[in-house]
């Protein structure tokens, strides 16, 4: 890298004003002051003259270092150069900024990976407004995601330092679809050590890997071949179903979700029915079904009572599902 290049011409460049210096006290007797500001002199080339009189082995001296310096300060201005010429100062500010940038979010997404089934998931959140940081080892994929305006980190997401850097212990999610399924399940480990109430999906090429990977952690294992394979039997079997489904997700003019929200214990509307509350009464909102002991209620009837723990799915336009859970004061 060009930085590093610039950092060691300026190591050099130091070292040889210290050995400089002390190569005057040595040969010529002089203190550390005397020979320090000779050699600076010297490298500089300002021609302030000699500091003491030289002998002729001190005359020797400062002609060698004088031809060293003059490689060195070549050295360090050609390095310089190819930093600023080639954006390798601005890419470190960028660097800066975005470390910022991760470092301000809370409660955000970890994506691992840029595959091309981690494009679709980008863009999903994307759609959707969700804050979420691209984890990737690939520099020039790290560039072009920067260059989108996504926030993105690079390194290896299977070493706890990089997701440590990408806000893991903040984070409420992460998703793993990384080439291996080894390289996933490493991931799955570190992330749950590393922060034990994140909600962690990965995907699997193997079905054998489903149960290691939930076994080190991963709360929901996706299989990329099964599911293209009953989407194949969906399109055989109920086509007209598969494309309201593709048309909620791919119409980029408006964003229809289903979502959940959990009711906490605290919430308001606990204790009162369902048709005490807005739910139903949202424009562009659907209660489609309540989670409750890990049973789900398929369009509960209106005189349901609302228990903290509760997880209603809801299905309408993203935005109007987001003011209806942040006026009843859910979570996602």
């Amino acid at each position: 890298m060009l930085y590093r290049r610039f950092a060691s011409s300026l190591v050099l460049l130091a070292l040889l004003i210290v050995f400089g210096a002390l190569g005057y006290v040595w040969l010529e007797g002089w203190n550390f002051g005397d020979g320090l500001y000779m050699t600076v002199i010297t490298v500089a080339t300002v021609g302030y003259g000699e500091t003491n009189p030289l002998s002729d082995i001190g005359r020797t001296y400062t002609i060698l270092l004088i031809l060293l310096s003059t490689g060195v300060m070549v050295y360090a201005t050609s390095s310089l150069t190819a930093l600023i010429v080639e954006g390798e100062l601005q890419d470190l500010f960028k660097r800066r900024k975005m470390k910022k940038t991760i470092d301000a979010m809370n409660g955000h997404y970890i994506i691992c990976g840029d595959s091309v089934t981690c494009s679709h998931i980008v863009e999903e959140l994307l759609r959707t407004d969700q804050a979420f940081v691209v984890v990737d080892i690939d520099p020039a994929k790290v560039k072009q995601l920067a260059a989108r305006g996504l926030t993105v980190l690079e390194g290896n997401a299977t070493e706890d330092a990089t997701l440590l850097a990408a806000g893991i212990e903040r984070a409420s999610g992460l998703l793993t679809c990384l080439q291996g399924d080894a390289e996933n399940l490493f991931v799955v480990l570190s992330a749950r050590r590393l922060n034990p109430d994140l909600r962690i999906v990965t995907k699997a090429l193997a079905p054998a890997s489903r149960d290691k990977l939930k076994q080190v952690g991963a709360d929901s294992v996706v299989l990329p071949k099964a599911i293209g394979g009953l989407r194949m039997a969906s399109e055989l079997l109920r086509p007209h179903v598969v494309n309201f489904l593709d048309e909620m997700l791919r119409v980029k003019e408006s964003t229809l979700r289903v979502e959940q929200m959990v009711v906490p214990k605290t919430c308001r509307i606990v204790g009162n029915t369902l048709a005490e509350t807005s739910l139903r009464d949202k424009v562009g909102v659907s209660l489609v079904a309540l989670l409750r002991e890990g049973r789900y209620h398929f369009n509960p009837v209106p005189n349901t009572p609302v228990a903290g723990g509760d997880v209603l799915i809801m299905m309408g336009d993203s935005l109007a599902i987001q003011a209806l859970r942040s006026e009843l004061g859910l979570a996602a």
